[in-house]
């Protein structure tokens, strides 16, 4: 059948050159057997309008013998080219549009991956920070705990020197006692004891119990 379709029209002619040879794929194509395409072609149709054709068939739901009998091929094919012509343009008019939506969404994932960028800028300089203040946290904590010692360096140190001042302290308070109970302690002999150890006295209470002898005697 397929070597066939040169009866039908020389242009479907195998042997030709390749755009003679796409004719029977463009009819078949679109739902022609080959008898089909010999019936269209009889009525005067032409290799190259298979679309025609098939457009006649689906659209006006004519078949080549009712375009025989009533038709006007002229004037149906004139119907056509404007109907397609219109058909061509809303398809234009679509793909501009499909074309403009990706140029939007071109520019829309350009954006997105600038955003991306600087969250990723942002999320690294954060985790830098944290890293940082974790850091911080580890050395204040280290800190913390080196701290007690050093105050209980610090006590240990001074505390053998108020040990010291205040073993100063009890000898002198006994030297004031020992002069105290003196049955007739001299007033020039407390004031000179009172002079030398003064600063004694202001830790002790000396002053107080100096007083109250003067004032007694």
């Amino acid at each position: 059948m397929t070597n066939q379709w040169k009866n039908i029209h020389l242009d479907f002619n195998y042997q030709g050159r390749d755009w003679e040879t796409n004719y029977q794929q463009e009819w078949e194509s679109n739902g022609f057997t080959y008898l089909q395409t010999k019936e269209w072609i009889d009525i005067g149709m032409k290799p190259q309008d298979a679309l025609f054709c098939a457009w006649l068939r689906d659209i006006k739901q004519k078949d080549a013998e009712w375009v025989l009998n009533f038709g006007n091929i002229k004037q149906l094919r004139k119907d056509y080219e404007q109907k397609e012509a219109i058909r061509l343009k809303e398809l234009e008019t679509a793909l501009s549009e499909a074309q403009e939506e990706i140029n939007q969404l071109n520019i829309t994932l350009l954006h997105q991956q600038k955003i991306s960028s600087q969250v990723s800028k942002s999320k690294k300089e954060l985790i830098e920070d944290y890293n940082l203040l974790e850091k911080e946290n580890q050395e204040l904590k280290q800190s913390l705990k080196e701290r007690p010692q050093e105050v209980l360096v610090w006590k240990n140190n001074n505390l053998n020197n108020l040990t010291s001042e205040n073993k100063d302290l009890l000898q002198q308070n006994k030297q004031l006692q020992q002069l105290i109970n003196q049955k007739q302690p001299s007033p020039s002999l407390i004031i000179n004891w009172l002079t030398k150890n003064k600063q004694s006295l202001l830790m002790i209470g000396g002053i107080t119990i100096i007083g109250y002898l003067l004032l007694k005697e």
